[in-house]
């Protein structure tokens, strides 16, 4: 068999095999969504065994339910259900597990064919999103980058159909999981693509010994670090992102997997391969854009970035979204049954009349026309007996109302800081792998800084805190470590143009991952939540290049003071 027929042959079996990866993600039922997308089933329910009701919840996960379970107290329960298909079977089970148990509350809010709806974008997204990935990469770095790309791909969409084998469904915690491991893939992907550019692979591999093992190395550490990242996030399953860990885990060991066939078998496969030498070279090509902004002043370049991204959040987070959006820290809801549309506008122009109408977060009609107010933290709890009282006798309508003290805000607590601190520490721990300690002094510094003006930033634009804002602030340590524990340089305050080549030469990749993760998004997933999601990276982008320049302009700072007085 001739070179050409070998290479010709596998680049059809990966291609059909990512491609057939691609077309699965759109089959019915490949994505199944939690209760963060539009359609929910909210539950109020009574009995005296706890634990059994919690666990019995924890084990729906697996059948595709996503489920919050909060005490209203010591034996009352607000259920949030997600995923929820088979009504009569869930509802037997529970019966059949609680038996003590009595409902007092049940509504479901969504449209199944508005969810259908949504799963389908859902699907059509992923395959956008990674399809517009393998374009990019290929583009950029032609043979190498389909390579890479391919990589990216499959390691991405195998972690999904594991999950969804596992019977998970689709949450917010997932898809931040999936887009901060595939910003960081593809971090290291494209230092890997850019430091042996120009160079053959032939001549890489002759000409570098370990060029094999320093392959494989760093990629049992991106394992290593997934997995822990993992067990993380595991141990911390009662803030979502139980699901989440196992996305993970399966993301470590898939794309290590690939990059160990790529380096036991692919390498050795091309460097054979001598004819096509020239096909078979790490090219990468040069971004016109770029090199424009590198013949004019780096200041007027960063100011005029930070300008746009202020200007930006103004117009798009202007007004207060705290009300609709937060976990707040009181669940107040008021439950009425049976309510119609004239009644429902009674019952609001009472709540204007007693003055509590202002105190409203959010209001939902379920599809069996019950109506479930939620009030902020700020109302007086006293009024709303005279409100139940008064909307029975007046409207004649069965009313209740249940308070939910969900404890401190979730990013306020202590177990929550000692999160981000652990997370912080594991990732300096493993950029230290391979360089010195006093050459990563500066990432825990650059980790607390990013983390600092995402949160400056955050209320800025008036976001709310939620899981999401957690999971996100979380993520920076990890972002980070995927830059610089494959970069060759961590940062050069001795040479200014070599810092604000490299700094262009990043804020480009990222500003192209955002576009590749966010376009598709606002196509074909508009709503709040993938909106929010959107804004929350791009703030975390923000933050970290933000924080990186503070940085280096007190590092040059310090350097001239130095100089100067070090002449005298």
């Amino acid at each position: 068999m001739t070179q050409k027929s070998k290479l010709n042959i596998f680049l059809i079996l990966v291609s059909a095999f990512v491609i057939s990866l691609l077309i699965g993600i759109l089959s019915y039922d490949s994505i199944k969504t939690g209760n963060d997308f539009d359609y929910s089933t909210k539950l109020i329910l009574q009995t005296s065994k706890e634990k059994e009701l919690r666990y019995f919840f924890d084990v729906q996960a697996r059948n595709g339910i996503e489920s919050s379970v909060e005490n209203i107290d010591e034996t009352t329960y607000l259920v949030v259900l997600g995923g929820l298909d088979d009504e009569k079977t869930f509802y037997e089970n529970l019966n059949t597990s609680i038996p003590d148990l009595n409902l007092l509350h049940e509504a479901t809010f969504g449209s199944e064919i508005k969810r259908a709806n949504i799963e389908q974008f859902l699907s059509l997204y992923m395959t956008l999103f990674l399809f517009i990935t393998i374009v990019y990469l290929s583009y950029r770095y032609k043979f190498f980058g389909l390579i890479v790309s391919l990589n990216v791909v499959s390691s991405v969409l195998l972690s999904l159909y594991f999950t969804r084998w596992l019977g998970y469904a689709f949450t917010r915690s997932i898809w931040y999981a999936m887009l901060i491991s595939y910003m960081m893939l593809v971090y290291q992907k494209q230092v890997y693509l850019s430091d042996y550019s120009g160079n053959s692979i032939r001549q890489v591999v002759a000409t570098e010994k370990n060029f094999q093992k320093k392959y494989w190395r760093n990629s049992l550490i991106y394992m290593s670090f997934f997995g822990i990242l993992a067990i993380l996030c595991s141990a911390y399953g009662d803030y979502g992102l139980k699901s989440a860990a196992y996305y993970l885990i399966a993301f470590a060991s898939i794309s290590f997997f690939n990059a160990t066939v790529y380096n036991l078998v692919m390498i050795p496969f091309f460097a054979s391969l001598t004819d096509y030498e020239g096909l078979l070279t790490f090219k990468m090509r040069t971004q016109t854009n770029l090199e424009r902004f590198r013949k004019r002043r780096f200041d007027a370049v960063v100011i005029v970035f930070f300008v746009l991204v202020m200007v930006s959040g103004v117009f798009y987070y202007t007004h207060d979204r705290t009300r609709n959006l937060g976990e707040v820290k009181h669940g107040n809801y008021l439950i009425i049954e049976n309510c119609e549309t004239p009644e429902y506008l009674e019952a609001q122009a009472l709540l204007h009349r007693i003055g509590l109408y202002d105190f409203q977060v959010n209001s939902e009609h379920s599809n069996d026309h019950d109506i479930w107010i939620q009030f902020d933290q700020e109302i007086p709890l006293n009024s709303m007996d005279f409100v139940v009282t008064k909307i029975s006798t007046e409207l004649n309508l069965k009313t209740a109302f249940y308070h939910v003290d969900r404890g401190e805000r979730a990013v306020s607590t202590p177990e929550l800081i000692n999160i981000v601190l652990i997370f912080i520490s594991v990732s300096w721990l493993f950029v230290g792998l391979n360089y010195d300690l006093r050459d990563t002094l500066f990432i825990p510094a650059l980790s607390f800084l990013t983390l600092g003006l995402f949160y400056i930033f955050k209320h800025i634009f008036n976001i709310s805190d939620g899981y999401d804002t957690l999971f996100t602030a979380a993520s920076i340590p990890f972002i980070e470590f995927s830059y610089y524990s494959s970069y060759k340089r961590i940062i050069s305050v001795q040479d200014p143009e070599l810092f604000k080549r490299d700094f262009l030469d990043s804020l480009s990749l990222s500003l192209t991952m955002f576009l590749i993760m966010g376009v598709p998004i606002m196509m074909m997933v508009p709503n709040e939540l993938s909106n929010r999601s959107l804004f929350l990276i791009f703030i975390l982008l923000f933050s970290a290049y933000f924080a990186l320049l503070l940085i280096y302009f007190l590092s040059m700072f310090i350097r001239k003071l130095a100089l100067k007085y070090g002449k005298k």
